[in-house]
């Protein structure tokens, strides 16, 4: 099969996470993989009038190969995100007359999603929205309606709408998709580091993009106040929108001698950083946006080795229930004393870990879910083809 991904990030910046398995697992399974990114990290000093074109390893697979098509850059910023359908417009179009796809994946909403489904729609070729969030609740801005309307176009117009958790379909249902499904993510997470850290350095480690409702202003406070137990660490990987305020947060209260913060660091070297730490903690706001999020970190927590202490998130929950890997507990008290009783209880950690290894390796397994997503697009070109004729 020809499968087109299409996105709003950049493909070789951007942090791996499924975009990357899915497209790269295609590849080596002999199928044609080209994907336009959007090339948000780039600046004015790189501007750029024509399309980067180029054929490129797999960031995850190394033996993958695909072509990346990344539009032109003529504007950073807001308005660089405002002008860009209609220079994806023009990439898009040429892109498929020049390389008709069988299959289109999008997971872009707002700055090309859009245009993906309306026009994929004219030509006839399939499309499946693959839903991971829910868009306009991810960044707080002043166009957050727009994304949302741009989203119930998707849904509405994309051939099928392939959720990664059974809350976000039926939210996409509710948005007017006229097929909808659900196929968790795979996992494959290194199990074990050649650097390991025993005992470990920390009590708990956060890692992951830092959204303003990523519930560490909350945590950091609590492990401030808590005097229930001893006193509590924190080792927190990754970068974002609430970094300052949360290390500001840090020094406010002089605990930088129980908080690190050790920004981003490369795929390979996370299970190093990992054992550092005896628990993995997702304090996230309980919210429309986290909800119905399927957070891949407290799947790769487990993998790692780490039980994992969690708020109750419905669409989590779905996928991994209370002893599978996780503790659910509300956001107070409860949660920083669950940290402190797995800390300190090895036995009770290794078992969580071993719960949710085996359900993480028997339902998500990458071999599994590729093969019911490859069978899946074939469906649908199929179908396509036969429609056609």
């Amino acid at each position: 099969m020809q499968v087109l991904f299409v996105h709003e990030v950049d493909y070789l910046r951007k942090p791996i996470y499924e975009i990357h398995e899915f497209a790269e697992l295609l590849s080596l399974r002999k199928h044609a993989v080209s994907f336009i990114d959007f090339p948000e990290s780039e600046s004015l000093k790189s501007r750029r009038l024509r399309v980067r074109r180029s054929t490129i390893t797999g960031r995850v697979i190394p033996d993958a190969r695909l072509e990346l098509i990344s539009p032109p850059l003529i504007f950073a910023g807001l308005l660089g995100r405002l002008i860009s359908p209609f220079i994806f417009i023009v990439v898009f179009i040429r892109h498929i007359r020049r390389c008709r796809p069988d299959v289109i994946v999008n997971y872009s909403v707002p700055s090309s999603g859009w245009c993906v489904v309306l026009i994929s729609r004219l030509m006839r070729i399939p499309v499946v929205y693959r839903a991971i969030d829910v868009p306009h609740l991810l960044r707080r801005t002043s166009l957050s309606w727009l994304v949302a309307r741009a989203e119930r176009i998707v849904c509405r117009n994309a051939k099928s709408v392939l959720a990664n958790n059974q809350l976000l379909e039926k939210r996409c249902g509710a948005l007017g998709a006229r097929h909808t499904a659900t196929l968790a993510p795979g996992f494959e997470f290194p199990l074990h580091s050649s650097n390991v850290v025993q005992p470990p350095e920390y009590d708990c480690v956060f890692m992951g993009t830092l959204f303003r409702f990523s519930g560490l202003n909350d945590l950091i406070q609590l492990l401030h106040d808590n005097t229930a137990v001893r006193e509590l660490s924190l080792l927190v990987i990754g970068d974002g929108e609430a970094s300052d305020s949360l290390r500001q947060l840090v020094s406010k209260l002089h605990m930088q001698r129980r908080v690190t913060f050790v920004g981003a660091v490369p795929f390979d070297q996370l299970p190093a950083q990992l054992s550092r730490a005896a628990v993995g903690v997702l304090p996230f706001k309980v919210s429309a946006v986290t909800e119905h999020a399927l957070p891949a970190k407290a799947f790769q927590y487990v993998l790692a080795g780490l039980p994992v202490v969690s708020t109750p998130l419905a669409g989590l929950m779905e996928a991994l229930r209370d002893g599978c890997g996780v503790k659910y507990k509300e956001m107070g008290p409860l949660f920083v004393n669950q940290i402190a009783d797995l800390s300190s209880n090895q036995g009770q950690r290794e078992q969580l870990v071993i719960n949710g290894q085996s359900h993480i390796h028997e339902t998500m397994n990458w071999t599994r879910v590729i093969e019911e997503f490859e069978n899946l697009l074939r469906t649908m070109a199929s179908k396509s083809r036969d429609e056609g004729t």
